[in-house]
This record gives C-alpha cells, sequence and structure tokens, in this order.
C-alpha cells in the first residue's frame, strides 16, 4: 500500500544552456495550499479566484529548491528572495523555468493517476450507500 505522505524527495530538470533546476518531486499538502494561497484572490462576491498573472510564479516559488545559475544562489533562500531571483530573470529565462515546472507537475500528476489504476491501488467502495443486487420494481422499468 502506497504511503499517504509526502517524502522530500527532488528532481533535477535540465534547461537550455546546460543549466539544470532541483525541484520538489511532489507538494504536500501545505506546499500545494500555500501555492494556492500566493496565486489566488478573493473578489468582491468573496470567492477565490485564481489570479493568472501570479499563478507561474507561485507554482514556481512552491517546487523550486536549487539551480546551477552562477550569479545567484537560492538553496534555502526565503520566499521573499526566491521570489526576487526570479523577478531578476530574462523573462524568456523564467518562461523556461516556468514550463519546466508545469511540465514536471503534470508528469507528478499522470505518475498519480497510474499509481491509483495498479492493482490493489483501488479506493475501498463506500458501504453506506450499496448497490442493490438485483433491479427494484418499477424503478428498473420492469412489467408486473
Amino acid at each position: 500500500m502506497p504511503s499517504w505522505f509526502v517524502r522530500p524527495e527532488t528532481v533535477r530538470l535540465p534547461l537550455s544552456d546546460g543549466q539544470w533546476i532541483l525541484v520538489k518531486q511532489r507538494l504536500n499538502t501545505g506546499e500545494h495550499r500555500a501555492h494556492l494561497a500566493r496565486c489566488s484572490v478573493v473578489g468582491s462576491d468573496g470567492r477565490r479566484r485564481v489570479e493568472s498573472l501570479t499563478h507561474g510564479l507561485s507554482l514556481v516559488v512552491a517546487y523550486l529548491l536549487d539551480w546551477s545559475l552562477p550569479d545567484v544562489g537560492i538553496r534555502d533562500a526565503s520566499e521573499a528572495a526566491l521570489t526576487a531571483a526570479l523577478d531578476n530573470l530574462e523573462p524568456d529565462r523564467f518562461v523556461e523555468i516556468r514550463e519546466a515546472v508545469a511540465a514536471h507537475e503534470l508528469a507528478m500528476e499522470a505518475a498519480r493517476e497510474t499509481e491509483k489504476n495498479v492493482t490493489g491501488g483501488e479506493r475501498p467502495a463506500s458501504a453506506i450507500s450499496p448497490s442493490p443486487s438485483e433491479p427494484a420494481g418499477a424503478l428498473s422499468g420492469s412489467v408486473n
């Protein structure tokens, strides 16, 4: 049975020019919640909405741990320092990093779906409202 907890594992993703980024393999619930809080706003109707301008930055901040870029170190940087470093990148370089992180997140989601679908990975059916084993009278369209 797979663990219900996220292990602090990392993945190194290649970038252009021989550079790389080190990212979290998966986000835990707290990291995911912090990401959603960073990239959303509460509207005048009280509903929370994802803010498209900050979603990509928030995603990168959630996953990024280190990189090979020589000018600015980010290992163990605060959220504010990491955001400042990312804001100082050339725009096309930030897009490259954001796309690498987004592709990684999609790959991890696909892996989790595959993990759920393997034998033994199914969730047990709820016993609260079991399906009847035989159709019941008029509801099934049978004629008496």
